[in-house]
């Protein structure tokens, strides 16, 4: 991939550049042409054409990559924060009174629901990310 990226990216600047391929000049970029600059050929319209989408779809490919990295650190921190907070609430009915006010005294109930959102939010991140990374397979074929 990165050698298909690597020869696109050459061609691409080529181009670019003031050589006069783009206008389908032979040679050095001086007017009049011939067969001066070691005999150069232009390149045709359709394979600069080519050239630029595999470059779009490649930088779409690593857009994706980042994206679905991003969606897999999001997922492990939402499911960090679950686990801390389920430490907490284990530490708060543990420090508490009786075994009836302990299970429900505020803290407990806030820890209890911040678990539950966290754990959801990282469930959700994991189907996102399974989603994306079936997209991708899909259209790298």
């Amino acid at each position: 991939m990165k050698a298909r990226y690597l020869l696109v990216s050459i061609a691409v600047a080529a181009l670019a550049s003031g050589s006069g391929f783009a206008q389908g000049q032979q040679g050095g970029g001086q007017q009049g042409g011939g067969q001066q600059g070691g005999g150069q050929q232009p390149v045709p319209q359709q394979q600069q054409r080519q050239a630029e989408r595999a470059m779009t779809q490649d930088r779409a490919l690593d857009q994706e990559r980042l994206q679905t990295r991003d969606r897999d650190r999001t997922q492990d921190r939402e499911q960090a924060q679950a686990k801390e907070h389920e430490a907490m609430a284990r530490k708060y009915r543990s420090i508490g009174g009786p075994k009836s006010t302990a299970n429900s005294s505020p803290m407990v109930r806030h820890c209890e629901r911040l678990v539950k959102s966290y754990t959801d939010a990282a469930a959700d991140y994991r189907a996102l990310a399974a989603e994306h990374h079936s997209m991708a397979k899909d259209a790298a074929k």
